[in-house]
């Protein structure tokens, strides 16, 4: 490709044509999602832990459309990732948005990878399994891990209503449990309080996004700077609606 079209070729990182939409009468040309910074900041949460582990190899079981994947080559560029998840259409889409990252359509409880990792990551997947297949999710994680693997999850608390595509939400000792004899619970760290001041805040930068949305950067800037600096982290399991749990290999 020349210059001109490798131009156009960087821009498919995003599907922009898709942005703009007249449906039922109506036109949009914006997306918002005002969970976004929620989302952004259990990836901080995550990316604090894996500061904490010296790794040259990792896996995302259930990795959906590849983000976090993303953002770990952005940050350990040298690192050998892997994102492995049932959903071809999610896979689909992981690879579309990630060509230089391996991503393998495979359900790891019936069919498991010939290879182990030093680090695996489960972000927000638990829930998604069901209740009678989670002790053989957290074996085949087990035993994608090498002898001295880390283990990275996220859950949703049970302080944080139900969503009717989750099967079940936790609490730290129900992951101690299903986690059992194979993994020792290294750190517990509850995170994404529910606080009134922040959802005044949300609502002064859109809220929901039904009516206007802020888009200036400063603005938005400051306002992710200040959640994660000030009400990212709980200050107990009582107050949080998501926990973060670093485990290692036994």
């Amino acid at each position: 490709m020349d210059k001109a079209q490798l131009i156009q070729e960087e821009e498919y990182e995003f599907p922009y044509h898709y942005v703009p939409v007249f449906e039922k009468n109506r036109f949009s040309q914006t997306v918002h999602w005002s969970w976004g910074y929620r989302y952004l900041g259990g990836l901080q949460v995550v990316f604090e832990e894996l500061q904490k582990v010296p790794f040259s190899s990792l896996i995302d079981v259930g990795c959906g459309d590849g983000r976090f994947l993303r953002d770990v080559r952005a940050n350990y560029p040298s690192a050998d990732i892997v994102g492995v998840d049932y959903s071809r259409r999610c896979i689909q889409m992981a690879r579309a948005m990630n060509p230089n990252i391996t991503y393998l359509c495979q359900d790891v409880i019936e069919k498991n990878l010939p290879r182990q990792f030093d680090v695996a990551t489960a972000i927000e997947v638990l829930e998604h399994i069901h209740p009678d297949r989670v002790q053989d999710l957290t074996k085949a994680i087990w035993d994608l891990l090498h002898d001295d693997g880390t283990l990275i999850l996220t859950v949703p608390h049970k302080n944080k209503p139900m969503n009717p595509k989750h099967y079940q939400h936790f609490t730290v000792s129900q992951i101690r449990d299903i986690l059992g004899d194979r993994f020792d619970m290294i750190g517990v760290i509850p995170f994404d309080p529910e606080v009134s001041i922040l959802r005044q805040l949300q609502k002064l930068v859109g809220g929901l996004g039904n009516h206007f949305v802020v888009t200036n950067t400063a603005v938005m800037s400051f306002f992710f700077r200040l959640y994660v600096k000030r009400y990212l982290f709980a200050r107990d399991e009582g107050k949080c609606r998501r926990v973060a749990v670093r485990c290692s290999k036994k």
